[in-house]
């Protein structure tokens, strides 16, 4: 199982609030260890990369099965193949927009605005507003990672969306499910279904 947060600064804050112990009782990242054989977090530094890798594939090969936690757009997300029985089940949490305020961000958005009115030199035509390129920065990185999971036709997993923006429904929903990939957008279902949810609030 692969479960991926939208920082590494999420995912750390997650590890070390499960890792911490509450009135006496164990930590939640011991039932983590206890059901699977290896629980990893992805590291920061590209040197752990191949450790970190070998370990999780052993304990899957081994029976145990392995839990890792990782980034969206880090080292495990993209790039890496997890065939078959490697990887069996991916969790996106959140939608992995950007840093907006990140002066590198907002530089990038303002020359594609201005590219796109010919400012620039640039063909309108090759260039994306600087809304939707932001957007699909987040949309990438959720593909990306759902990909982990499906390398080929006749490879198979669940895919879990943990967030309400992709829905179509609801207070919250904002219809992010028409920028997943073509051939998982059919593939969708939605929790708890539409029907349920308008029962539920009559």
């Amino acid at each position: 199982v692969f479960i991926f947060f939208p920082s590494y600064s999420v995912l750390e804050g997650c590890v070390s609030e499960w890792q911490r112990q509450q009135g006496g009782s164990p930590a939640r990242w011991q039932s983590f260890t206890t059901k699977k054989g290896a629980v990893i977090v992805e590291p920061r530094s590209s040197d752990e990369l191949g450790a970190v890798k070998e370990s999780f594939a052993a304990s899957v090969r081994s029976g145990r099965g392995a839990c890792c936690f990782g980034v969206y757009r880090g080292k495990l997300s993209e790039g890496l193949s997890f065939n078959d029985d490697l990887c069996r089940a991916v969790i996106c949490l959140g939608v992995p927009f950007p840093q907006a305020k990140d002066a590198l961000v907002v530089a990038k958005r303002r020359w594609n605005d201005a590219a796109v009115k010919g400012l620039c030199g640039e063909s309108a035509r090759s260039v994306l507003a600087g809304d939707r390129w932001y957007d699909l920065q987040a949309f990438r990185a959720v593909n990306q990672a759902l990909g982990r999971c499906i390398r080929h036709r006749c490879d198979h997993g669940t895919l879990l969306l943990l967030d309400a923006r992709w829905g179509s429904t609801g207070e919250r929903s904002r219809g992010l499910k028409r920028h997943l990939a073509n051939w998982i957008q059919p593939l969708v279902e939605e929790w708890p279904r539409p029907q349920q949810q308008q029962q539920h609030q009559q």
